[in-house]
């Protein structure tokens, strides 16, 4: 009940048929439990680990995964981590799964590239897991709440593993962002091209671009697709996945959204439709007021936070943008978020 969705028709939710084991990745902590090796999930709230055995959000193959890792540092005596005093070896356990392709990285965070025994326990995963890809080292040595550190060793396999949305295939590396629920982003997609009518004379800038899987999903409609991105990690991923996907009408830039779009306006390059994907936080009203200013026909915006997109929608409406509609998905079942995608036009 809020003025800023008044005329807003909201949808429905788009649930999941199988609400369960749908996460495709997975980054739990191990720690030393009454003198074993065990991971866990923090309590609510606080710093307080909680052993468990099977998290029914994650995919089968992370707690596969997870219990391999486990049995493997019980039997070996690995070290685990101890964030007090700052010794140990083993402190993070990741597992990314892609769920159209069936592949499967895991990542061992430590604070060291040496592993003992190592051999043995790719051994046991290659013998658990159907789909095994890759297994890496991820160097962490930080005095840090941070999971992944920045360097990553290849121990077997390949140094990523590929997921795919409709027909485009991406590269997923270890710190790859890629959205956590593959089939409820499929689902977004879909319903974002339908929603935004793009047509072939169309320029569309997108914010908060990430790897490009929306620049890639939009690309064979428009003429061209600016990608916005302030990670470089990211943006290096994006244009690797054009380059695989044979896409030519995609640029990526590295940096601020509002300082990038303002290079390109000053050359001359003014959106069709504006796509922006920002972090919880929302936008800035200072960009809103600049995507406002260049007249773009449609702006889409996913939210993952209700709170700043309601905000954020006031904000448009002042500067001449009006919702029309808002479509809800349940991108993390079993919690309560939920994911929205609205699509906003130019007010008559």
């Amino acid at each position: 009940e809020n003025d800023s969705l008044s005329g807003i028709a909201v949808h429905p939710v788009t649930g999941m048929p199988e609400p369960f084991h749908y996460r495709n990745k997975a980054q739990l902590p191990f720690y030393d439990y009454n003198g074993e090796a065990t991971f866990g999930l923090f309590r609510s709230g606080t710093h307080e680990l909680i052993p468990v055995n099977h998290c029914p959000v994650e995919s089968r193959e992370a707690n596969i995964a997870l219990g391999i890792v486990r049995d493997w540092a019980r039997q070996f005596r690995i070290p685990i981590y101890d964030e007090l005093t700052h010794s140990g070896l083993l402190r993070h356990v990741a597992v990314r799964k892609s769920v159209f392709t069936k592949e499967t990285m895991v990542v061992l965070v430590t604070t060291s590239r040496d592993i003992p025994h190592i051999a043995d326990l790719l051994r046991a995963l290659k013998t658990g897991l159907s789909g095994l890809r890759s297994v890496q080292i991820n160097l962490n040595t930080a005095d840090t709440n941070t999971i992944l550190g920045d360097e990553n060793i290849l121990a077997w396999g390949e140094n990523y593993i590929t997921e795919r949305l409709g027909k485009w295939r991406f590269r997923v590396y270890p710190n790859t962002f890629f959205q956590v629920n593959t089939v409820q982003m499929l689902k977004m997609l879909e319903r974002l091209k339908t929603e935004l009518l793009l047509n072939s004379e169309d320029r569309v800038f997108d914010l908060y671009c990430g790897v490009g899987a929306i620049a890639l999903s939009v690309a064979e409609q428009v003429r061209e697709v600016i990608g916005i991105e302030s990670n470089a990690e990211a943006i290096a991923a994006a244009e690797e996945n054009a380059r695989d996907n044979r896409l030519s009408n995609l640029q990526f830039i590295c940096g601020d959204a509002a300082d990038a779009m303002a290079t390109q306006l000053a050359a001359g390059h003014a959106p069709d439709v504006v796509i922006a994907d920002p972090p919880r936080k929302g936008l800035p009203e200072s960009l809103i007021e600049q995507i406002a200013t260049v007249n773009p026909r449609s702006v889409a915006y996913f939210s993952c936070n209700p709170k700043t997109l309601v905000r954020d929608l006031a904000i448009f409406r002042q500067n001449g943008y009006a919702a029309t509609d808002i479509f809800p998905f349940d991108m993390f079942p079993q919690t309560y978020h939920v994911e929205c995608l609205t699509v906003l036009q130019k007010s008559k």
